[in-house]
């Protein structure tokens, strides 16, 4: 055998297989590395954007719990405020419902006053009547009698009036 001819050989057997790689082989192997290479990019793409959406819908919650945390804030000190409105206006009602109390309260002192002073006058009326009856009918003297008599009159009248 000759030495030359199997290394010829043998190189054009090489050659052939590397031929038929290049042609057939090759351009797929060379299409899946761009496919994988095209779908790590993809996805490294992907992965960013998705960083991003992540970074800004945290922004917007975080803007949102800002926005809810001053609304709720607003919605307490409105309702502090009107429940201060609420107590003041329910001591004013108070205020004035106790001094319509005390007014009326007066009213009805003074009245039950007048009752009794008329009431008084009227049995310190009787009570004259009465000893200037006694007087009259131990009196023997008509002159006297009718003396005392007017001027208890005068006084009862003074007394009323």
């Amino acid at each position: 055998m000759n030495i030359n001819a199997t290394i010829f050989g043998q190189t054009i057997a090489f050659f052939l297989f590397v031929f038929f790689c290049m042609k057939y082989i090759w351009p797929n192997l060379i299409s899946l590395v761009e496919k994988r290479r095209e779908n790590i990019a993809q996805a490294l793409n992907e992965a960013k954007q998705a960083k991003l959406n992540l970074k800004i819908s945290k922004e917007k919650a975080k803007k949102r719990i800002e926005s809810a945390q001053i609304k709720c804030k607003n919605i307490i000190n409105e309702a502090n405020e009107t429940k201060k409105l609420l107590i003041e206006e329910a001591k004013k009602e108070a205020i004035k419902i106790k001094e319509h109390i005390i007014s009326q309260g007066r009213l009805d002192i003074l009245d039950e006053k007048k009752r009794m002073c008329e009431d008084l006058k009227t049995k310190i009326s009787e009570i004259i009547v009465m000893s200037v009856e006694k007087i009259i009918e131990s009196s023997i003297n008509k002159k006297i009698s009718d003396n005392i008599i007017e001027r208890s009159i005068s006084k009862i009248n003074k007394i009323k009036g």
